[in-house]
């Protein structure tokens, strides 16, 4: 507790932490991943799509893109691209996609359609909100600050490099309740 000395000056001690450390602590930070998808061609594809369902905004605090080289192409950078509230993701085997807790002690859950795809998947509607180059063969996160409120939504999509027929990449968001 704190404490007066001598002089009568308060002394006091703080802690310091992030707030994704403290939304850990608390239950309200999750992992959002694509796992490894395989793309196939040089084109545009959809490959997530997050819905907050819940009362509380997401906030989107990172974005990370773990991929291998591509198999045909030379390039060695890829887009990235960011569309706000697309109403759906369809096309390229559609499937439920992870969400993890990461206070691995807790019950609580991201009320959240989230959605992954591979080759052929396409949003539905949407505005573009812009685009990245990323390279190739990394490990790349970018910190966020977007905020996903109830009944909107965000999607990502990923362009190979020129010629590409083999491409494995996976897409993670870190997340948080606000």
């Amino acid at each position: 507790g704190a404490k007066v000395d001598s002089e009568q000056r308060l002394l006091t001690r703080s802690i310091t932490e992030t707030d994704q450390l403290f939304k850990s602590q608390i239950g309200e930070s999750f992992q959002l991943g694509t796992g490894i998808q395989t793309l196939t061609n040089d084109v545009e594809t959809a490959v997530l799509f997050l819905r907050n369902n819940g009362d509380k905004d997401i906030a989107i605090n990172k974005i990370t893109l773990c991929s291998k080289a591509f198999t045909t192409s030379t390039e060695t950078m890829c887009t990235i691209k960011l569309y706000a509230n697309p109403e759906d993701l369809t096309g390229g085997g559609v499937f439920s996609a992870g969400i993890l807790n990461n206070n691995l002690g807790s019950s609580k859950e991201l009320d959240a359609t989230f959605l992954a795809a591979t080759t052929g998947g396409a949003f539905t509607g949407g505005i573009f909100g812009g685009e990245a180059l990323f390279r190739t063969e990394d490990f790349k996160s970018v910190e966020t600050f977007w905020i996903l409120p109830k009944g909107n939504s965000i999607g990502y999509t990923l362009t190979a490099g020129a010629s590409n027929t083999s491409w494995d990449a996976n897409l993670i968001l870190e997340c948080s309740l606000v």
